[in-house]
């Protein structure tokens, strides 16, 4: 074995000279790179939940599909009492009322592709909601305004 593997790199070494002598340089640095990269071992270990580590393949894909769940998949409370149709909103006379307009406006203004904020909801979902949903943000925007 170590006689064929002392011929193999024999091999390479006088491709690497054939390809500097003809102006080959590309093909020179390849074979070259061949013969110095070092490999790295993968580490394909992983904790479950109860800390014993994972060795086999099926269990780490296991494991780290119910991570994923684990992670994107919790509940959420919302307070739906805030987004009913039925809101009534009373103005004071010192203070105008929120317009629909500038709501509209305010949400065609958002930029696309940022992270969402506190919420958890990305612009894209306000300016895709529709009619309802601006008007549900439109009374929201007036309650918090009133308060």
């Amino acid at each position: 074995m170590k006689a064929a593997q002392e011929d193999w790199i024999e091999e390479q070494c006088s491709e690497i000279e054939h390809g500097m002598e003809r102006g080959n340089s590309k093909k020179a640095y390849t074979v070259l790179k061949i013969l110095t990269k070092t490999t790295q071992a993968k580490a394909s270990v992983i904790e479950d939940k109860d800390g014993k580590l994972l060795t086999d393949g099926d269990e780490v894909l296991r494991r780290w599909s119910e991570y994923c769940s684990d992670l994107y998949n919790h509940e959420t409370h919302p307070d739906n009492s805030i987004l009913q149709d039925n809101i009534q909103t009373t103005v004071s006379e010192d203070s105008p009322p929120i317009l629909k307009g500038e709501v509209e406006a305010a949400i065609r203004s958002l930029k696309e592709g940022k992270s969402p904020g506190v919420d958890n909801n990305p612009g894209e979902i306000l300016k895709h909601g529709g009619e309802e949903s601006l008007k549900a943000l439109t009374a929201l925007c007036q309650k918090i305004w009133e308060e």
